[in-house]
């Protein structure tokens, strides 16, 4: 039912329909509001980030004629060696201040946890509504998890409350730095599987 298969450019306009369809929370909703501009603004951003090979973008798509363009997909980040979001400018439409204070609010979280160490980080994991729970999600994180198992590399996620329970079936353990991790995110950390031969 599900393939699996890399994300192109040919993709970001149905990326941001399922960003907002599968996070349309109040806070992603102050952070991105759902505005012709910032809608560009995500598009433009992914686009940039799909062009450099340290970022990982993989698409699950289903085979009926009635699923959406995109049932899930993800983004991994392999380049962690200074650990932090690298978004531009944010749009005016966002509540700049909070955008800043948010994400550099994870960010120091992650220093704080990681500090130099190399890890991954899984920077964006988005399932249509309609089709959670389903295994979708599961399958990017799994490709995620293998490749950091083989490269001996731990793996950085900041969860939604919501989302933390499928991490944790994968290994994840929360590590929330208190005073720091931000008020709806969770840290969380896997570390790698060894791998015998």
């Amino acid at each position: 039912m599900f393939q699996l298969h890399p994300l192109t450019a040919d993709d970001l306009p149905a990326l941001v329909d399922l960003w907002y369809d599968a996070f349309s929370i109040p806070i992603n909703l102050r952070l991105f509001p759902d505005t012709a501009g910032v809608r560009a603004w995500l598009a433009a951003y992914h686009r940039a980030s799909l062009e450099r090979p340290d970022q990982h973008y993989l698409k699950i798509t289903a085979d009926s004629a009635s699923s959406p363009p995109l049932v899930a997909m993800v983004k991994w980040d392999f380049n962690t060696t200074a650990p932090g979001h690298r978004f531009p400018v944010w749009h005016a439409d966002s509540d700049r201040p909070f955008c800043d204070d948010f994400f550099g609010s994870m960010d120091e979280a992650r220093r704080t946890i990681m500090g130099p160490r190399p890890h991954y980080y899984l920077d964006t994991l988005l399932t249509h509504p309609d089709y959670q729970r389903q295994g979708a999600a599961s399958r990017l994180i799994r490709w995620g998890c293998d490749r950091a198992d083989h490269d001996g590399r731990p793996i950085w996620v900041d969860a939604s409350p919501e989302g933390a329970a499928l991490y944790q079936r994968f290994g994840f353990r929360d590590v929330s730095v208190p005073g720091i991790t931000p008020e709806g995110a969770i840290s969380m950390l896997r570390d790698p599987v060894v791998m015998h031969s």
